[in-house]
């Protein structure tokens, strides 16, 4: 019969286990680049250009 799954349903799938926590840690690590790498590098690149963003700028 076709779309029946034979094997051990209670079994642990070590291979789905290793790939979602390998996903997990990607997902982790671009997270880490995207909000706090960027963010510190990106004002050294786009200084701000709003005059009251100016006024508060940490030297």
């Amino acid at each position: 019969m076709m779309g029946r799954v034979e094997g051990d349903a209670g079994g642990l799938n070590v291979r789905a286990m290793l790939g979602g926590m390998f996903g997990w840690m990607v997902d982790v690590f671009d997270l880490t680049l995207v909000l706090f790498i960027a963010s510190v590098l990106g004002e050294y690149f786009f200084p701000p250009t709003n005059l009251i963003a100016r006024c508060f700028e940490i030297v």
